[in-house]
């Protein structure tokens, strides 16, 4: 397998997390930080340690932002009593996921790709 193909599947876990932060933000208007949340989409395509390294920064704002929504959303819905550990469970599953990725990057495949 030739190492494009090996580096695009590699950054599979942060196109993911960069489209879910993204549709967050758009879901609840954010248009600035939906747009902030897209700019790995388009540092991917540069092949520097530098785009690397900033695509890495916005998935830990995006895990931060994904923590922050877990712990409004379940301390609203737990002060109506309504129940809250699905929510909790899941979001808190969503920034793992999100911060997981921020790890794809020391892959020997992308650390040669992106010159790291």
């Amino acid at each position: 397998m030739n190492k494009l193909l090996k580096a695009l599947i590699s950054v599979v876990p942060v196109v993911i997390s960069s489209l879910l932060i993204s549709a967050h933000f758009l879901r609840h208007g954010q248009l600035l930080f939906m747009g902030i949340g897209l700019v790995p989409l388009v540092a991917l395509l540069i092949r520097h340690p530098l785009s690397v390294r900033l695509t890495q920064g916005i998935l830990v704002f995006a895990t931060f932002a994904w923590i922050r929504t877990a712990y409004l959303l379940a301390t609203a819905r737990a002060a109506v009593g309504l129940p809250y550990t699905r929510l909790l469970i899941i979001l808190c599953a969503v920034a793992g996921f999100t911060f997981a990725s921020i790890f794809v990057f020391q892959a020997k495949t992308l650390r040669e790709f992106y010159k790291l």
